[in-house]
């Protein structure tokens, strides 16, 4: 009788809010358990760390330029241009040219 009577004095909360402290609970409990699995695995030397999955959709601008676009071919070939360039260069080191 004097259970009882405890009950109904300590049951103050509505049934939403003992739902929501219920669910907190069992997620909390949850999350204990796996936090103590990872600790398990880890101690016994398996490792089970997260691994991130690459998205497609999103440009990693440490791996790669954003909007790059290669030169297009052009109509003339800039070999002479580079063979000028390489004598001019070879005449400067040999201080003929200053």
């Amino acid at each position: 009788m004097l259970s009882e009577a405890r009950a109904r004095l300590a049951n103050t909360k509505g049934k939403k809010a003992k739902r929501k402290a219920r669910e907190k609970q069992l997620e909390e409990a949850r999350r204990m358990a796996a936090l103590q699995k990872r600790r398990e695995l880890k101690a016994a030397g398996i490792e089970t760390g997260k691994r991130k999955r690459k998205r497609r959709d999103i440009v990693d601008y440490n791996e790669e330029v954003p909007f790059q676009k290669p030169a297009p071919k052009g109509m003339c070939t800039c070999q002479r241009e580079a063979f000028v360039l390489g004598v001019c260069m070879q005449m400067v080191l040999d201080g003929r040219l200053s």
